[in-house]
């Protein structure tokens, strides 16, 4: 599901930054501080080449580097809950938050497909219907 700012209520914001700092502007599942540069292996490791200070450092870096990625981190809902109780967010990077979702993701994908499939059934015996009248 895209992030929709909406979706999170007014003080999203300030809900998001106090969680960052409570998790030290790392991921809490690999320990990878914010604006990281390095590579991450296919295992999930990541390779640390720099901590940058800011976004900008980072992607400066990364540029200069080939195959380097810089680390971003998302706070997440624990329990795919956005009503934003704060014991169950926490701060995570792209990898594991993609991953963390992910069972998520695959079961919307499998809503929509079978959504599209009865759409299309629909639409095809409408279509028989009409020629067999």
């Amino acid at each position: 599901m895209p992030f929709r700012k909406a979706d999170y209520g007014p003080e999203w914001d300030r809900i998001k930054k106090r969680i960052l700092e409570r998790e030290g502007y790392r991921c809490r599942m690999c320990g990878v501080k914010r604006y990281s540069v390095g590579v991450r292996h296919k295992d999930g490791r990541f390779t640390l080449h720099i901590e940058a200070a800011s976004y900008e450092e980072a992607r400066r870096y990364a540029r200069d580097g080939g195959g380097l990625i810089v680390v971003k981190l998302a706070v997440a809902h624990l329990n795919h809950d956005l009503s934003n109780h704060e014991q169950f967010l926490t701060a995570l990077c792209d990898y594991h938050h993609l991953k963390h979702d992910q069972p998520q993701h695959t079961e919307n994908a499998k809503k929509t497909r079978e959504a599209k499939k009865q759409e299309l059934q629909k639409g095809l015996w409408e279509e028989s219907d009409a020629v067999l009248i």
